[in-house]
């Protein structure tokens, strides 16, 4: 079998041409594709707020990444980082209004190129291909 048509190939292709569409298209709104995962996760956690460590782990990048990322959404002012009052080595991140903003005007980016994405397939078969990709997600991701 040639390695250009395996599964694991065809998926990272997709990735990649997923990857460089969404980071061109929210080029337009001023952030990447990593920066729009911390405010998609802050936007999901109970009142747009999570630990620095938290977002570490969930985002699966090393602490400076995930330091780097969420010091240049504050300088956007699309989060705010303060310690812990609590715990002076523990650092809170919220979501702003305008950083929640910024996912509803990428959330309609996303949505866009998901329907691209599954065009090509007939309705029937996009809740099947779905649940594939969730199977072998859940498979080689095991939740916590």
């Amino acid at each position: 079998m040639r390695a250009k048509n395996m599964a694991g190939s065809l998926i990272k292709q997709i990735n990649e041409a997923l990857e460089r569409r969404a980071n061109r298209d929210l080029k337009r709104i001023g952030i990447t594709l990593s920066q729009l995962s911390v405010l998609l996760l802050l936007e999901d956690a109970p009142h747009g707020t999570m630990t620095l460590k938290e977002l570490e782990r969930r985002l699966c990048c090393a602490q400076s990444t995930t330091h780097g990322l969420v010091t240049r959404l504050s300088i956007k002012e699309l989060v705010e980082s303060r310690e812990d009052p609590d715990d002076g080595r523990i650092r809170i991140i919220t979501l702003t209004p305008q950083g929640f903003q910024c996912c509803e005007a990428a959330g309609q980016q996303i949505r866009a190129v998901e329907e691209e994405l599954l065009s090509s397939l007939r309705p029937e078969d996009r809740p099947v291909f779905v649940r594939c990709l969730k199977q072998v997600k859940e498979h080689l991701i095991p939740k916590d």
